[in-house]
């Protein structure tokens, strides 16, 4: 288990600095907070995610055996939770009297809405506005297959070389105003990589005397790249080098946590994604659309938690029983052989976000 408890603690702890980050970049004038969130939020938080998905599902055996049930079971998983999640997101905002572009909320609920940045448009759904990570992940669950092959060739480090070459040089020149994409490509093909070829096991056992001190001078390089002292790009081409830094420090953090942190951890991992689709229906306006002005920071980063933590919760829940619904119907689990670690890839937000 100790595999799936540094990976539950990663997309945890990325899930909510995710959060964090969205209140305090939107409305804190404090120049440090500022120049910290910046430095992890998107850059280290998208990596990881895409990373830590990458790995759990490079070694699924019905990639290759029956890559069409492992399609069917990954859209389920991230289409039954999304159309959820937009679904109550659309019924509260329509009870304050909102209108909602319906033309641009079908997209958000095809999971297309990267498209509206990478197409300088406006998203006027008003709601939906973390779904361009469900376009990103998607676009690598179909590329899965081939990236597989790519890394799997005896010219598999060059292919890494040219791809990561050829995703930095697009992100360059895009510059994309809010979205990360290409660090997800990038992170995710690393995950990729490093499982297919067995390097895995090699990169979370890394000993904490050494991890610690590495993540903490990444991190100061970000921080200096996002004040402007060095130059702000420097963050964008250490995409491929977040992953393989902060990983094994959080895995070897976690063989170290309580138990109690532990169980927490693992139900928050469980309904992760559920969070992260629902959060920005909880905070900065529609905060105060929901419970007012006269808020703190700090209350509203408590209050809006614990709302989006409860729904999610109850919209988690409700997934999970559609999910086991259409895999029954469909005779899914008679078509694959999981193990426990696949097991848990239907509950745990290794669709990153």
């Amino acid at each position: 288990m100790q595999r799936i408890k540094g990976y539950d603690l990663i997309r945890t702890f990325m899930i909510i600095s995710v959060f964090v980050a969205h209140i305090l970049l939107a409305q804190s004038k404090n120049i440090v907070s500022t120049v910290f969130f910046t430095s992890i939020s998107p850059g280290i938080t998208m990596s990881l995610l895409a990373f830590i998905s990458a790995c759990l599902l490079a070694d699924n055996k019905s990639i290759e055996n029956n890559f069409q049930v492992f399609l069917f079971k990954r859209l389920t998983r991230i289409y039954i939770p999304l159309v959820l999640c937009l679904t109550f997101a659309v019924a509260l905002k329509m009870s304050y009297g909102l209108n909602v572009q319906i033309d641009h909320l079908i997209y958000n609920y095809l999971g297309l809405g990267l498209f509206f940045d990478w197409l300088k448009v406006p998203n006027n759904a008003i709601v939906g506005r973390g779904t361009w990570f469900v376009t990103a992940i998607l676009v690598m669950y179909m590329l899965l297959p081939a990236l597989k092959l790519l890394f799997k060739h005896k010219n598999k480090n060059l292919h890494f070389i040219l791809l990561y070459i050829f995703c930095e040089t697009i992100n360059f020149i895009t510059m994309p105003p809010a979205t990360s994409f290409w660090n997800v490509a990038i992170s995710f093909s690393l995950g990729v990589y490093l499982s297919v070829n067995g390097l895995l096991s090699y990169l979370v056992n890394t000993k904490l005397k050494h991890s610690i001190p590495l993540s903490f001078f990444v991190l100061v390089v970000c921080m200096l790249s996002s004040s402007g002292i060095i130059n702000i790009y420097i963050r964008n081409l250490m995409y491929s080098v977040y992953p393989i830094i902060f990983v094994p420090m959080f895995f070897g953090v976690s063989n170290y946590l309580p138990t109690w942190i532990d169980n927490i951890v693992n139900k928050f991992s469980e309904i992760s994604f559920e969070f992260y689709i629902l959060q920005f229906d909880f905070i900065n306006g529609s905060f105060i659309q929901i419970f007012g002005n006269g808020f703190g920071l700090l209350t509203q980063i408590i209050i809006g938690f614990s709302a989006n933590l409860f729904v999610a919760a109850i919209l988690a829940k409700t997934g999970n029983v559609i999910r086991k619904s259409i895999d029954a119907y469909f005779e899914l689990d008679q078509q694959t052989n999981s193990s426990p670690a696949k097991n848990r890839l239907n509950t745990a937000f290794d669709d990153s976000m």
